[in-house]
C-alpha cells in the first residue's frame, strides 16, 4: 500500500460499501464524508480502491479479513448398517454451512441422489450385491472450505439352507439366516445385543442355531423400531418358519406376541424350567420371526413406509 497526503491506496477488504450519507463512503470502520471526497477510483489491475480525501483522515490497513465459516458435516448415517441383498436402507444427512455436497461410492444409487441442504435423505436404496460399501458425502463452501464423512453399510447373501427333511413346507414365505451371520458371532452369544433386524412383508424371518454342548439359559425379546409399528410374533422351535407344531414344549413357553413387552426365556440346563423353552443339546433350532399370526399372511400387521423392522434383543 502506498499513501501521500491527497492519496490513499486501500484494498477492497477495507471498503465495507455501507452508505451512511448520500455519498459517504465508510473505509477502515471510519466515515469519509462525500464533501471531503475529491476523486474515487479503482485500480484495474489490483483492484484496490483509490480514495483522494484531502489528507485529512488516517487510514490504516487491516491484516487478513476474518475467515468465513467452515463447512461442517454434522451426520452421515445408515438405517441399517448390516443387511442382506435385496434389502434397502435410507442414508440421511445434516450439515452446517454447506454450498454443495456431492454424493460418491456405496452402492444402490447413491452417487445420483440429489443432496439437499442442510439436511435430507436418500431415496430407498436397494442395495443388489453383497459386500462392504462406503458411502461417501462430500461438502464445500465459498469460504473456501470443504469436507466428508462416510458411513459404511455391509450386505450379506442370503443363502437358505435346505428345510430340515422332517419339517413341512412354512405357512409362509420368508428366508433362514445363520445366527453368527446375523449377530457376528456364534449362538448364545452376543451375551446381550439389540439388533435392527428387518422381516419381510407378510412373510417369517428364522435365524438357525446349535445348541452343541452348551448349557445355559438366555432369552429374547423385540422392540419396536422407529419406522414400524405393529405386534410381532416371535418362537423358538425344531422347524423354520413354524409358530406353532414344532416347538420344544407344549406350553406354550417357547412363543410370544411382542406388542409392549413380553419375552421367550429358554434353557439348556438338564431337566425341566418351567415357564422356559427347554431346549436339547446338539439340536438345530430357529428362532422364528413374523409380522403375522405365523399361519395367515393375510394377517399382516406390520404398518411401515418401508421395510418391516424390529430391534431384536437378546441375552444369557
Amino acid at each position: 500500500m502506498k499513501y501521500s497526503t491527497r492519496l490513499v491506496l486501500l484494498g477492497l477488504i477495507l471498503v465495507n460499501g455501507m452508505t451512511v450519507g448520500s455519498a459517504d463512503v465508510v473505509v477502515d470502520g471510519q466515515v469519509i464524508e462525500s464533501a471531503d471526497i475529491s476523486e474515487i477510483s479503482i485500480d484495474p489491475i489490483s483492484g484496490d480502491i483509490n480514495i483522494t480525501a484531502g489528507g485529512l483522515y488516517t487510514v490504516t490497513k487491516d491484516g487478513n479479513p476474518p475467515p468465513g465459516p467452515n463447512v461442517v458435516i454434522n451426520s452421515l448415517t445408515a438405517s441399517d448398517t448390516v443387511i442382506l441383498v435385496g434389502e434397502s436402507i435410507t442414508i440421511s444427512w445434516s450439515t452446517t454451512d454447506a454450498d454443495s455436497c456431492t454424493p460418491s461410492g456405496g452402492d444402490g444409487g447413491w452417487d445420483s441422489e440429489v443432496i439437499s441442504l442442510p439436511s435430507g435423505t436418500s431415496s430407498s436404496l436397494t442395495m443388489a450385491t453383497s459386500g462392504s460399501f462406503n458411502f461417501r458425502l462430500d461438502c464445500s463452501n465459498d469460504t473456501p472450505s470443504q469436507t466428508f464423512r462416510t458411513v459404511t453399510v455391509q450386505v450379506n447373501d442370503d443363502v437358505d439352507p435346505p428345510n430340515p427333511s422332517n419339517c413341512p413346507d412354512p405357512a409362509l414365505t420368508g428366508g433362514t439366516r445363520d445366527w453368527a451371520t446375523h449377530f457376528g458371532t456364534n449362538w448364545p452369544d452376543p451375551a446381550y445385543a439389540e439388533v435392527v433386524t428387518a422381516i419381510g412383508d407378510s412373510s417369517y424371518l428364522a435365524l438357525e442355531f446349535n445348541t452343541g454342548n452348551i448349557v445355559e439359559d438366555g432369552g429374547f425379546t423385540t422392540i419396536t423400531h422407529t419406522s414400524t409399528s405393529g405386534i410381532r410374533l416371535g418362537a423358538i422351535s425344531e422347524c423354520p418358519g413354524d409358530f406353532v407344531d414344532h416347538l420344544p414344549d407344549a406350553v406354550g413357553a417357547c412363543t410370544e406376541e411382542f406388542f409392549i413387552g413380553g419375552s421367550v426365556k429358554w434353557n439348556t440346563n438338564s431337566g425341566y424350567q418351567f415357564g422356559q423353552c427347554n431346549l436339547e443339546p446338539n439340536t438345530t433350532y430357529y428362532l422364528n420371526l413374523t409380522f403375522t399370526d405365523g399361519l395367515d399372511p393375510q394377517t399382516n400387521r406390520c404398518v411401515s413406509s418401508s421395510a418391516c423392522r424390529t430391534i431384536l434383543r437378546v441375552w444369557h
